[in-house]
């Protein structure tokens, strides 16, 4: 009996010391609060598809300089362009959902789903969670100086004289540019002929050279020419004025009530990072664009601060803007290249 009673105190010790080391190892283990309130704790990395030096890469760095000062850890901007924006995107999909990768797109990348043949290797309401919306930037239709016309209206009347319709250059197949002329196209009945260039700067030069009497432009790479009287600006396709061109009409003011169609810049984690470092994020960068030197030299780049969307109102933004880009690009039988 003895004997008995002292193994059953054995047993007994060895069982509280087990619970205790387990105990212990669960301690051990930073709790996911713990963890979110240490980030972040190393470098990030903001991965985009557009190629150094251009305008949204440019934006990019500006922003992450100050969100790098506000949380105390280096920001390294990666630059994988190509493949319609699939290479920076899936870096991103598949990294670990910890805030410590972020994606930085443009708006024309939300027209892939509805270009592109087949299913696309991703899924942006499922892979991804937005955090914010940074900077818009307009499309603007420009004229040749030479071009006899001040207004939307003219520029209309002047399509509707032409036989079998009159061009109109754009940056390229499915871009902003291109989807704002035939949204136009629809609402106006305007017979316009859309001719694709590889970028803005090549419609902008054949427009100043006379090949081309209009073009949709984005806003920035039109504005030096703007400035420089060596292109007429007719009409933008904001919601209303901006504060860049304000004797210039919008598209919705020249008798066209609620069209509106622009770029913008945006920021997304991989799906599953915790709330509260999506919070944290969305805190530190809004905060950032709206510094004012901050907003001076978005107003050099020829954008503006996006307004105020929290994640989930952004979210919704999103689906909406996708939609009408598929709706767009559906009605007008737009084609991949």
């Amino acid at each position: 009996m003895k004997m008995k009673r002292m193994l059953e105190k054995i047993m007994n010790r060895v069982g509280i010391v087990a619970m205790l080391l387990a105990t212990g190892a669960v301690w051990a283990q930073p709790s996911p609060v713990s963890q979110v309130s240490q980030y972040p704790d190393k470098p990030i990395r903001v991965i985009l598809p557009f190629a150094a030096g251009q305008g949204s890469d440019t934006l990019t760095r500006m922003i992450m300089t100050e969100v790098s000062k506000k949380l105390a850890q280096p920001i390294v901007i990666e630059n994988r362009p190509g493949g319609n924006g699939f290479i920076a995107i899936q870096a991103v999909q598949h990294a670990a959902p910890n805030g410590h990768t972020i994606l930085g797109l443009s708006s024309s990348f939300l027209s892939n789903s509805s270009m592109l043949k087949g299913p696309l290797p991703y899924d942006m309401q499922r892979d991804f969670t937005p955090i914010l919306r940074v900077a818009d930037s307009a499309i603007v239709l420009v004229a040749n100086p030479a071009v006899p016309v001040k207004t939307l209206a003219d520029a209309l009347e002047m399509a509707r004289r032409e036989p079998g319709g009159l061009a109109f250059g754009s940056g390229g197949n499915a871009t902003t540019q291109h989807l704002s002329l035939e949204m136009l196209k629809a609402r106006s009945g305007a017979p316009m002929v859309h001719v694709p260039y590889r970028g803005d700067p090549a419609s902008l030069n054949d427009v100043m050279g006379g090949q081309l009497k209009f073009t949709f432009s984005g806003f920035s790479a039109a504005l030096p020419y703007i400035r420089a009287g060596r292109l007429r600006p007719i009409a933008v396709t904001t919601a209303t004025r901006i504060a860049a061109l304000p004797d210039v009409p919008s598209i919705a003011e020249s008798g066209f009530p609620g069209f509106e169609l622009i770029g913008w810049i945006f920021y997304l984690v991989p799906a599953g990072t915790p709330q509260a470092v999506i919070d944290k994020l969305y805190t530190v960068i809004r905060g950032s664009i709206e510094k004012k030197e901050v907003e001076e030299k978005m107003a050099n780049l020829a954008m503006f601060v996006a307004p105020i969307q929290t994640p989930p109102e952004f979210k919704s933004y999103i689906n909406e803007y996708e939609q009408k880009l598929a709706n767009i690009i559906k009605s007008a039988n737009i084609k991949a290249e």
